[in-house]
């Protein structure tokens, strides 16, 4: 009788530390059939902690979510931790975003080296059907070493798998050496990415080997990209060295593939580099490139709308006016439901069956409205650091709205002065609502 007692206490034991365990999560055992539910924040944060302490018994599991996730409370002094933030302890298992979307992810690093996202380092997982909103990525780890970043991950490599998800925000790089940043992800290798989308402002600085995509910053090792489009500005500052950005993805090695991709980025800059190397798609190329298309209007680095590599299988991809995006949802047919995409003439494909707006850059006029010519339309002093002011001929100004490179809404107005004076510099267009349609005007903060 004592040893059957001691055998169920040990038994209460076993039992207390499994639900404790278990308690991590809304339920699942992490296999295939049944995977861990991730009903809250701290489940999810809980998922990190596991895998950044190297425990390999949660790394290679199956994950759901079960609700939309805020992060906010997740934003002190460094703010998230990455899943998998190194390469020691990467993530290896299979996480089902199940169409929910992720808010309030804030990371600021000046701490130490690594891969910064949602997820740091993603060795041979899959990551899908997610949506992350307003993330704020800023990577300032120091004079020594190189990361990468993006909105959903940092690093992905070893068969590893994203596709059907979406990012919007900020990333921001800024590494001693090498340094990719990407609106969905910074690096990949031996993996693929499908049918995603970034609105990501993108930026990635360094001394050598800087490279800045729309979708991924830098991709080797018989990778690829398919399927995929970007509408937020991208930059590369390297010190020395190599620098490249695109609006699909800054480096692209040989055996690598982007195709079916759609570039609709406002502006691509790249500079700071004794070598420089920029496109609508791509910057950097030794790939392969297959049906690709960019924004005709796209920004250069030298403020100029002159490419010179048009074509499918180019750099610059062919081109896309702003009439042809807003009359054919599907953006030549790269784009469909049976991948996942919801569409509808008018707007930008988007993922679970909601529509993206389309952004002020790329003007469009509806069919039924009248041409405004530029001519009809003026706006002055432009650059400018405070007052704008909208001068019309014949034709009557009703309201303006004004856009940043993300396509949020940042002011609104009835008339034709508008102070911008408490703006942050950089690019925003004015949306000015007339009595014959609407015409879209880019504007500079000095």
């Amino acid at each position: 009788m004592k040893h059957f007692n001691k055998f169920l206490i040990l038994l209460a034991f076993l039992g207390l530390s499994i639900s404790s365990v278990n308690a991590q999560f809304a339920g699942g055992d992490g296999s295939e059939g049944y995977p861990y539910q991730i009903a809250t924040a701290a489940q999810l944060a809980g998922l990190a902690t596991y895998v950044n302490n190297g425990d390999v018994a949660y790394n290679n599991k199956y994950y759901i979510l079960n609700n939309d996730i805020d992060l906010s409370d997740y934003q002190s002094d460094s703010g998230w931790a990455p899943i998998g933030q190194i390469a020691k302890s990467p993530f290896k298992g299979n996480f089902n975003g199940n169409n929910k979307i992720i808010t309030g992810l804030i990371i600021d690093n000046s701490k130490s080296m690594g891969n910064f996202g949602l997820f740091g380092t993603v060795d041979g997982g899959t990551i899908t059907n997610l949506g992350i909103e307003d993330v704020e990525i800023r990577n300032r780890a120091g004079a020594m070493g190189s990361s990468s970043c993006g909105g959903v991950a940092g690093y992905l490599h070893n068969n590893g798998t994203i596709s059907n998800c979406y990012a919007t925000g900020k990333v921001d790089n800024l590494t001693g050496s090498a340094s990719s940043a990407g609106g969905i992800i910074g690096d990949i290798s031996e993996s693929t990415i499908s049918n995603c989308y970034s609105a990501m402002e993108v930026s990635s600085s360094g001394r050598t080997g800087v490279y800045s995509g729309g979708i991924v910053g830098s991709m080797d090792h018989n990778s690829k990209v398919s399927n995929c489009y970007s509408i937020g500005t991208v930059n590369s500052t390297g010190a020395s060295g190599t620098a490249a950005s695109g609006g699909i993805v800054g480096n692209n090695t040989s055996g690598c593939t982007i195709e079916n991709c759609a570039a609709l980025n406002p502006k691509i800059t790249c500079k700071g580099s004794s070598t420089k190397n920029f496109g609508r798609v791509v910057g950097n190329n030794t790939g392969t490139l297959t049906n690709n298309i960019a924004f005709n209007e796209m920004i250069n680095p030298d403020d100029e709308t002159i490419w010179n590599n048009i074509d499918l299988t180019d750099i610059d991809g062919a081109d896309i006016t702003g009439q042809e995006i807003y009359e054919d949802g599907t953006l030549g047919n790269r784009f469909t439901e049976a991948n996942g995409w919801t569409i509808e003439n008018g707007y930008l494909p988007g993922l679970f069956g909601n529509l993206v707006d389309i952004p002020p850059h790329l003007p469009y006029v509806p069919n039924g409205i009248k041409t405004i010519t530029n001519e009809q339309i003026q706006v002055y002093p432009n650059p400018t650091s405070g007052e704008l002011r909208i001068e019309s001929v014949d034709i009557r100004v009703e309201s303006v709205d004004i856009f940043d490179v993300y396509g949020r809404n940042v002011g609104s107005k009835l008339g034709v002065v508008f102070d911008i004076s408490n703006f942050p510099t950089g690019i925003y267009f004015l949306k000015i609502h007339t009595e014959n349609g609407i015409v879209t005007k880019k504007v500079v903060k000095q």
